[in-house]
């Protein structure tokens, strides 16, 4: 099957792309699907379908470094936007929308199954690398790479904390 991202060749188990790094779900067996898309049934994908006895943890410490990360580097049009998509007044300086999202955002205490995919969400939106290696630096992740590479360490590092991923560490 191939990633409908960026076309790379993903194997059947695969729950991200290797070339891109996009949470993938296999449905009807033959196509990759990014999650978070409607599938054939015309249901959302939320969550990121786990190897059988794999179970997902909440890591709460990590989760509160990406949030500061992405409220770190986001513009004000960009945190007017994330209020706007948790149903809050997007009204205010910078400062007053980073504390209206860290009031009324479930970033922190969403489900472990459906945490992977809203920081992917939140990361895919960055344009640039510049972004990205910001937040690579502030998870103490090695900070080269373009940005596919960066956004691919993160993704990685995402799954690793949250229990989703089976790798022993996302070193690259």
């Amino acid at each position: 099957m191939f990633c409908i991202s960026c076309g790379h060749k993903v194997l059947e188990s695969a729950r991200f792309c290797p070339s891109c790094g996009l949470a993938i779900s296999t449905l009807a067996g033959s196509a990759a699907v990014q999650v978070g898309h409607k599938n054939a049934s015309g249901n959302e994908v939320r969550s990121i379908p786990l190897p059988s006895g794999l179970k997902p943890t909440t890591n709460c410490e990590f989760r509160q470094k990406l949030l500061d990360s992405y409220l770190s580097i986001a513009s004000s049009q960009e945190l007017s936007e994330w209020l706007e998509d948790i149903g809050q007044d997007s009204k205010g300086t910078a400062e007053a929308k980073i504390a209206k999202i860290r009031r009324h955002t479930k970033f922190l205490s969403m489900p472990p199954g459906e945490f992977p995919l809203q920081a992917m969400n939140n990361l895919h939106w960055l344009s640039s690398g510049d972004g990205l290696f910001l937040i690579a630096k502030s998870l103490g992740l090695k900070c080269e790479g373009t940005k596919d590479v960066l956004l691919r360490r993160i993704y990685r590092q995402v799954g690793y904390e949250e229990g989703c991923g089976s790798w022993e560490s996302p070193e690259d």
